[in-house]
């Protein structure tokens, strides 16, 4: 398992993986409006404080995620993305395990940040377990496709996380 970084030959598939606004907003936040394109992917990816990778398992793409450097000690996770057909596999918690220690070792990091919505408990759980905490919960911060989402901040220290991402990772 790998992060590899995400380059312009790979737009086309981060446009492909994102099939409705609704997903795109769970997924993307408000850095991306649908459908997807490779201005708008261009765009984003240009921005220098933008780590996105895409997760390679066995070879095979399996995902996607970014690290966004926030200041010099905070990386902050956005855009977490397992693809359906590797879905229920245990994947996620490798992918971010891997996202974790490269916060740590490639951009100095200290701090972790991420923001979830309160829907997703299975994220909820999986980002807990890998040492995070909710520093906030923003309801009904976003109305999408009619409904109001809310918003739930989270935090982690990196060495505890890197140490919890490192078990799982041996």
């Amino acid at each position: 398992m790998e992060l590899i970084p995400f380059e312009p030959k790979d737009y086309p598939l981060l446009i492909d993986w994102i099939p409705s606004a609704e997903f795109n907003y769970q997924w993307g936040g408000p850095a991306y409006q649908y459908p997807l394109t490779i201005e708008q992917i261009t765009q984003h990816c240009d921005d220098d404080t933008i780590f996105p990778y895409l997760f390679k398992v066995r070879g095979v793409t399996a995902g996607y995620i970014e690290l966004r450097k926030t200041n010099s000690t905070t990386c902050r996770l956005c855009r977490v993305l397992i693809l359906d057909s590797h879905q229920g596999l245990g994947l996620s918690k490798n992918m971010l395990s891997l996202a974790i220690l490269k916060a740590k070792s490639d951009h100095q990091c200290t701090t972790l940040t991420l923001c979830v919505f309160e829907h997703n408990a299975v994220a909820i759980s999986l980002y807990t377990s890998l040492g995070f905490s909710v520093t906030s919960v923003q309801a009904g911060a976003r109305e999408v496709c009619g409904r109001h989402w809310t918003g739930v901040e989270m935090v982690a220290s990196i060495a505890a996380s890197a140490r919890l991402a490192q078990q799982v990772m041996s």
